[in-house]
């Protein structure tokens, strides 16, 4: 013979269920029952309205951990690769690219070329106009 529930009323209404003073109804199950979930103690055991009940109960999936696939290449930069630190004693020509500090320059042309070379108008130098040689690009 299937196994026989009583639902008892509940003090809070459910959603197409009891309320508080309804009457309690018996309902014929076969698989688990509320009587199998034992409420912790001081707690008001669960009611799942009628209309609701599982005849079983599916097994919970245990989540998986996915890793997204890129689907292109990652981006790359369109700025050159930093320039070579500036060499006091490095021949350099025209349109040759140094950094100096976190700033980066570009030797003139002809015949301003002729002075990147020389350590006196090494980028930055305040005793002599550097800019005569080089020409600030950004940093």
């Amino acid at each position: 013979s299937p196994t026989v529930i009583t639902v008892p009323p509940t003090s809070k209404p459910v959603d197409g269920g009891a309320r508080a003073g309804d009457n309690p109804t018996t309902v014929p199950t076969s698989g688990p029952t509320l009587a199998d979930q034992q409420p912790e103690e001081g707690t008001v055991p669960p009611t799942i309205p009628i209309n609701q009940q599982p005849s079983t109960y599916a097994p919970t999936k245990t989540p998986t951990k996915t890793t997204a696939t890129p689907t292109s290449d990652p981006p790359t930069s369109s700025l050159p690769p930093c320039p070579p630190l500036y060499n006091d004693t490095a021949p350099y020509d025209a349109g040759d690219l140094v950094s100096y500090g976190e700033l980066y320059y570009q030797c003139r042309p002809f015949p301003q070329s002729g002075w990147c070379s020389q350590a006196a108008y090494k980028p930055g130098n305040t005793l002599v106009d550097w800019s005569q040689a080089w020409t600030l690009i950004g940093g």
